[in-house]
C-alpha cells in the first residue's frame, strides 16, 4: 500500500522565464485553518511578484482552495481569505493591484477526497494562473 508523496516535498513552483508569455499554473500549500503563510509560500510569492513587476501587462488569478473539513460556506470564506492573504503579500511586494484577481473555490476544487493527511494537504492550497 503506497502513499503518494507529500505535496510539501514536491516542487511547488514553475516560474516563467522573463520575457515569455507562457501560461503558468503554480500551487502553494497552506497550513490548517487560518494560520499564516509558510516561509516557502512567501518565497514563491516573492518570485511571482518579481515576474509581475517586470511584466506590467500580465495579470494573475489567485484561486483559494480548502480541504473538505468544515461547512461549504466556511470553506468558501476560508478559500477567499487564503487568496486575499496572497494578494496582500503581492501588493506589499510592489505588484499593481489591478494585475490581481482573487476567487475562492473552497472545497469545490479538491484534488482527492479521502481523509488522509496527504490528501488534506494537497487540497489546502492557493493556485496562481497568469493571464
Amino acid at each position: 500500500n503506497q502513499h503518494p508523496p507529500s505535496p510539501l516535498s514536491q516542487p511547488l513552483t514553475k516560474m516563467v522565464p522573463h520575457g515569455t508569455r507562457d501560461h503558468v499554473h503554480t500551487d502553494l500549500y497552506c497550513e490548517v485553518g487560518r494560520k499564516g503563510l509558510t516561509d516557502e509560500a512567501k518565497s514563491i510569492i516573492a518570485a511571482q511578484a518579481d515576474i509581475l513587476k517586470k511584466n506590467g501587462d500580465w495579470g494573475l488569478l489567485i484561486q483559494g482552495y480548502t480541504d473538505q473539513q468544515g461547512s461549504a460556506s466556511y470553506n468558501k470564506k476560508l478559500g477567499m481569505k487564503r487568496a486575499e492573504t496572497v494578494k496582500t503579500e503581492l501588493v506589499n511586494a510592489g505588484v499593481a493591484e489591478n494585475q490581481i484577481k482573487t476567487v475562492s473555490l473552497g472545497e469545490e476544487g479538491v484534488l482527492c477526497v479521502d481523509t488522509s493527511d496527504v490528501c488534506r494537504n494537497m487540497n489546502r492550497r492557493v493556485a496562481f494562473e497568469e493571464w
